[in-house]
């Protein structure tokens, strides 16, 4: 999914990073089955490692990552635009 992402992207002539080795897991799978402790672990290593690479706006092509990266990440006071693949190359 992601490679496919990445050509849609090309495709379409978007300036665009990755993080590499330096991405993790969004954290929604292991809070939906109840580990929390882990889900705020990563959830600020993931905000830490946008706000250290200036991350502004992030696509993503998993609903699950779109949900926890739009409506969860924002309770540890932090807001980046969020985007489904299909809404960036739609707009």
């Amino acid at each position: 999914m992601a490679q496919a992402t990445a050509n849609l992207l090309n495709i379409a002539g978007v300036n665009y990073g990755i993080l590499g080795a330096k991405e993790m897991c969004c954290g929604e799978s292991v809070r939906k089955a109840g580990n929390e402790t882990l889900f705020k672990r990563l959830a600020r290593e993931n905000i830490k490692t946008f706000i250290e690479n200036g991350v502004k706006k992030i696509v993503v092509s998993s609903p699950h990552c779109y949900h926890t990266f739009k409506n969860e990440y924002p309770e540890f006071k932090v807001t980046f635009e969020v985007l489904h693949i299909t809404q960036y190359l739609d707009s």
